[in-house]
């Protein structure tokens, strides 16, 4: 009897035991392990839920529209070059963001001409030496528009420019020497402006120079001259205003011999200033009789255009020689031409001359 009850207590004990599963050598069931080990990860969980959380609540940043929050700093996404638009659509080289959208400019500065790469000073760019596309070869250097071994005449190496020291602000008798804002660089000298007013390093006569009219930096466009301070339109080259635009009167049938004067169907083209049924020794191309002996639009034929380097000849696209880019329908030498110092129709004021790209007054 004392056996058989010895036997009931040890069949209970067992039963028990596995009521809250096996025992770990802990003296814990595994139920309790489990218990834990769930206890624990819920709260590392809610623990790191909370540091992203307050991570989350710390780097961001309250922005006023047009800004946005682009990695916790503020940024107008309608003009930031680096996001435009949206945050981490960076612009392509050359190109700004305008409106949000990454364009390139249509206008640039006096010294500089409008390439496929965006604005380049064609006496100084290798990628764009003398002519938008003209990339000197591998070890060569762009010398005041020419590729050239190493730099001549007036210019000396600063950095990886060939640079005219006689007259760069930023490089003024020597490398690295910087004139103050006040001054200009004449013959590698900094001084103050003895005539005019000290304008990004170039003395200017505020008045007159189509560079600087009125006001630093205020650029008069390809037909217009600075009258008294005030960009005012000067029709040049055989062109004549009409309703405030300039045109050629021997050639626009909505202007032909006079402003207004419209060519009809029964004689549509202007030719010499008169409507005509055909443009006679000239070419139609398009709506406009043109020269195509000299047109480097319709250089021999309607439609043959030359190269920017090139101009037309006879009927025949040729180079222009080392040194000079084409402006309209002529080569010149942007160093050293009044018309165009630096950049095509970027002419000096009166009184200045064009040296190495840049107007000096005399």
């Amino acid at each position: 009897m004392r056996k058989l009850s010895w036997l009931v207590c040890l069949c209970w004990i067992v039963a028990c035991g596995d009521d809250d599963g096996p025992m770990t050598d802990s003296g814990l069931s595994d139920t309790a392990v489990d218990s834990a080990s769930d206890a624990t990860a819920d709260t590392a969980t809610d623990a790191a839920t909370d540091t992203a959380t307050d991570a989350a609540t710390d780097t961001a940043v309250e922005c006023v529209a047009p800004e946005q929050d682009c990695g916790g700093v503020c940024v107008d996404t309608t003009s930031d070059d680096e996001h435009c638009g949206t945050c981490g659509n960076d612009c392509a080289s050359g190109e700004s963001c305008v409106d949000s959208a990454c364009e390139m400019p249509t206008d640039c500065p006096p010294a500089q001409m409008m390439c496929d790469t965006g604005c380049a000073d064609l006496l100084r760019d290798a990628a764009n030496c003398g002519a938008c596309g003209l990339a000197c070869d591998g070890g060569e250097v762009c010398s005041l528009g020419a590729c050239a071994a190493m730099c001549g005449g007036r210019a000396t190496m600063c950095g990886d420019v060939c640079t005219d020291t006689d007259v760069d602000p930023l490089n003024c008798g020597d490398c690295d020497v910087v004139c103050a804002a006040d001054e200009a660089c004449n013959d590698g000298t900094c001084e103050a402006c003895a005539d005019g007013t000290a304008c990004s390093g170039v003395c200017a006569l505020l008045s007159e120079d189509p560079r600087n009219c009125g006001a630093c930096g205020v650029a008069c466009g390809r037909s217009e001259t600075c009258t008294d301070g005030a960009c005012v339109l000067d029709c040049r080259g055989g062109l004549d205003e009409c309703d405030g635009a300039c045109v050629n009167l021997d050639t626009d049938p909505a202007n032909c011999g006079d402003c207004g004067v419209v060519c009809d169907a029964a004689a549509p083209v202007c030719a010499g200033g008169s409507c005509e049924a055909d443009c006679g020794g000239l070419e139609l191309c398009g709506d406009i009789c043109t020269d195509v002996d000299d047109d480097p639009l319709h250089c021999g034929e309607c439609g043959t255009a030359c190269e920017r380097n090139e101009e037309c000849n006879g009927g025949t696209c040729r180079a222009c020689r080392d040194g000079e880019v084409r402006c309209g329908r002529e080569c010149v030498r942007l160093r050293d031409d009044d018309n165009h110092c630096g950049a095509c129709f970027a002419a000096c004021g009166d009184g200045a001359e064009c040296r190495s790209g840049v107007c000096i007054i005399g």
